[in-house]
């Protein structure tokens, strides 16, 4: 069967009926005016902000919308409310966890938030693009908590996958490690993210910029780290990374690592991927990129007015 094109039938009309008697309430687009923390979270907000920033600089942010958690609350039925609100999830009582959990299983978007899911995705995506599905939690990301790795992250999701991959992020929040974070963090009441679907790249080299080096604190001193393939090497460990620091649009130190592991994208997921030999120890970013994303890091560090 043709599931994408299916998917996409049924996208069209179901676009029709939202367009014939409603606007969006669930989906922001990055041109919407005022986002909000409650209604987009940190990630998004952020994306937003760095969207309008890098523009002028000569870069580009994939396109993107985020889904608001009113969707999940909304989505709930009565049993699953009652499960989720009256049981202290956040204690280490791993069976009223679980009892929780349980009841949540069975999610799925109600009928609007559906609906303007489908719809968003024609336009994101209009020939069935690939997606990353993120969370964005109103207290991610921000400059006491990072909550990195904690909810979950699904890359190189087909359209007819995003609503599966939607509510495996609102789940998360109440995963065991998300609930280890809070207790250790001391942060009682849990807040179900909010959900970014953005384009997914083909990225030939990905990684992570600081704008001062995180380990000296030199704040004139900006590190690039990069690994061929997508990002998610470098975030799972399953692959060293390229590192530059860069002094005034000069790369003052290199150290290039053995990258014997890439991930690249599928249709419907990430293939992992050995690196022959010659590609694995050659870097993977280029000097003129390298001092390109130091520029870059520079000019998000002057907008908000501290190291990025």
């Amino acid at each position: 069967a043709d599931v994408s094109g299916s998917w996409r039938a049924a996208a069209v009309t179901t676009a029709a009926k939202i367009k014939s008697h409603r606007c969006m309430s669930y989906i922001f687009w990055p041109e919407h005016p005022g986002l909000s923390l409650d209604e987009c979270g940190g990630k998004a907000l952020a994306l937003w902000t760095l969207q309008n920033v890098v523009a002028p600089l000569g870069a580009s942010v994939p396109d993107w919308f985020v889904l608001s958690p009113r969707a999940f609350h909304d989505t709930l039925t009565d049993e699953q409310r009652a499960a989720l609100f009256n049981t202290d999830v956040s204690t280490q009582d791993m069976s009223t966890q679980q009892t929780a959990l349980a009841a949540l299983r069975p999610l799925s978007p109600i009928s609007d938030a559906g609906y303007e899911v489908l719809h968003a995705m024609l336009r994101l995506c209009p020939r069935g693009e690939s997606v990353a599905v993120r969370s964005s939690a109103r207290d991610e990301d921000d400059a006491q908590h990072s909550f990195a790795g904690q909810f979950h992250t699904a890359l190189c999701v087909p359209s007819e996958g995003v609503s599966k991959a939607i509510l495996d992020v609102w789940l998360s929040a109440w995963n065991e490690n998300n609930r280890a974070y809070r207790a250790a963090q001391n942060i009682g009441e849990i807040h179900v993210p909010a959900v970014l679907v953005q384009q997914m790249i083909n990225a030939e080299a990905a990684g992570v910029a600081f704008s001062a080096d995180p380990v000296s604190g030199q704040n004139d001193v900006c590190v690039v780290s990069a690994v061929h393939g997508l990002g998610s090497a470098l975030v799972d460990g399953s692959s060293d990374a390229d590192e530059f620091r860069v002094r005034d649009d000069e790369i003052i130190e290199r150290k290039i690592a053995a990258k014997n592991i890439a991930h690249r994208p599928m249709p419907d997921g990430v293939r992992v991927e050995n690196s022959v030999e010659g590609i694995a120890t050659a870097p993977a970013l280029s000097d003129e990129q390298v001092v390109k994303i130091a520029r870059l890091t520079q000019g998000v560090t002057e907008h908000f007015g501290m190291p990025q």
